[in-house]
């Protein structure tokens, strides 16, 4: 068949129940229909804007994903040395673990004495928590409170977190001592780690 025939307009002809229609008929049917047609359009559309934002979200995570990946990948060799570091310098457990608190404690108030901070209240061992399992670490730890001045608190913290100490700060809260505004209390719980 012809082209040019499929597209004579002479050619076309409405369906004959459509001819059949009243005028009034035709036009509510015809708002009918393109009522439905734009709904049906409108829930397309909206599926489709709807996947094309799910897309991105996914696009945009996988970026993500991929640049961490990359990152990783470029400092492997850093993490490669700083894992032997750790193996190398972490301490071992040797004694036991309540032996090993008292460690912990004897270096705390050497460290508060050696910077100008008092020891509050008497210092307590905590006991011994469960590490999450495939843990680096193995810890113990103590609660302590001090008083002192900025600068003391100041010395104090640089000299216990030295990265050789292996010592970290689970909790600390600071606060202005009441009586004197020029003394600071903190409420310290001090863990070392060991190697697991």
């Amino acid at each position: 068949m012809n082209a040019a025939l499929l597209l004579d307009p002479s050619r076309w002809r409405m369906p004959a129940f459509f001819e059949r229609l009243t005028p009034r008929e035709r036009r509510l049917l015809l708002l009918v229909g393109g009522a439905i047609f734009l709904v049906v359009n409108f829930a397309l559309i909206r599926g489709l804007l709807v996947t094309l934002k799910n897309l991105n979200m996914q696009k945009q995570a996988k970026t993500v994903l991929l640049n961490t990946q990359r990152t990783l990948l470029e400092e492997a060799e850093m993490w490669k040395a700083r894992d032997a570091w750790l193996k190398q310098k972490q301490p071992a457990m040797t004694k036991s673990r309540d032996l090993a608190n008292v460690d912990l404690l004897n270096d705390l108030e050497k460290a508060t004495r050696d910077n100008g901070l008092l020891l509050e209240n008497p210092p307590v061992i905590n006991p011994p928590e469960n590490a999450p399992s495939g843990a680096p670490y193995k810890s113990v730890s103590v609660s302590i409170d001090t008083k002192g001045t900025w600068n003391a608190l100041v010395r104090f913290l640089h000299t216990v977190q030295q990265p050789e100490n292996f010592v970290v700060f689970e909790s600390a809260t600071i606060q202005s001592d009441p009586t004197d505004a020029a003394l600071l209390r903190g409420k310290f719980r001090v863990a070392k780690w060991y190697q697991p």
